[in-house]
């Protein structure tokens, strides 16, 4: 019975060393995702405000927006930034609006000054793709700082062998310090 309960101690350590070493490569993996920029790719996604109304649109389809809504502004005023939050996140696809063509959105903001906030735009076309755009704005005017874009799912290929490896590596070394260990005590 205690050799069963040894056995099943060491798998579930080993299991969650594992996962371990899972959770930190991807938290690494995602830090190197973000890179910085200076121009506005097609899917960098900006959050928009005409009048009583926000919305995501992404850098491709910026200059028609702008050209069909004059009276548009890149800055959320503090009092409606919670409102439009929520106005974003229920007009996407995940909140059940079938007619959207963003599946997940949300964004956070920061105000720097009087007339300059700062953004980080989450919204993605795909639940699983990620896209996070960040820049600083005016009432007119954009300023991308970065950017960060990754096919979830294919981060899990790259990093789960390489925590397979760690594992591996930490368990031999651990067993062959045990083994040492068990046969220096059995010569004394």
């Amino acid at each position: 019975m205690r050799k069963t309960l040894v056995n099943l101690g060491i798998i579930v350590a080993i299991f969650f060393s594992c996962a371990f070493f899972q959770l930190a490569l991807m938290f690494r993996a995602d830090k190197l995702e973000r890179r910085e920029v200076t121009t506005i790719s097609d899917n960098f996604p900006i959050v928009v405000v005409t009048g009583d109304k926000a919305q995501i649109v992404y850098g491709e389809e910026l200059e028609k927006f702008k050209q069909e809504h004059s009276e548009f502004s890149f800055l959320v005023p503090a009092e409606k930034y919670e409102l439009f939050r929520e106005q974003i996140k229920s007009k996407t696809r995940a909140r059940q609006n079938p007619d959207s063509e963003i599946w997940e959105a949300n964004f956070t903001m920061e105000t720097i000054a009087s007339d300059r906030q700062k953004f980080v735009v989450f919204a993605t076309w795909d639940d699983d793709r990620q896209n996070t755009g960040e820049y600083e704005a005016t009432d007119k005017e954009l300023f991308p700082k970065y950017h960060k874009v990754y096919f979830g799912p294919g981060k899990v290929f790259v990093t789960f062998p390489i925590a397979l490896l760690l594992t591996a590596g930490l368990w031999s070394v651990l067993g062959t310090a045990i083994w040492f260990w068990r046969r220096r005590r059995c010569v004394k």
